[in-house]
């Protein structure tokens, strides 16, 4: 996955993204606005994840 990726959940459920694992593996957790964070991961790359990985409406 690319550096600073946008993750969103579109599915039907609330499963679809690992976010207790980015919770655990992430270096830094970083709080880039309401409801959007950064995950720093351990290889140097970030995931931006909006609505903590609940289902979000595009």
């Amino acid at each position: 996955m690319r550096d600073m990726a946008i993750l969103c959940n579109i599915g039907s459920g609330q499963t679809e993204i690992d976010v207790a694992w980015l919770k655990v593996n992430a270096t830094k957790i970083e709080n880039l606005k309401p409801h959007v964070d950064i995950y720093h991961l351990p290889n140097g790359r970030a995931i931006i994840l909006p609505a903590d990985g609940r289902v979000i409406n595009l």
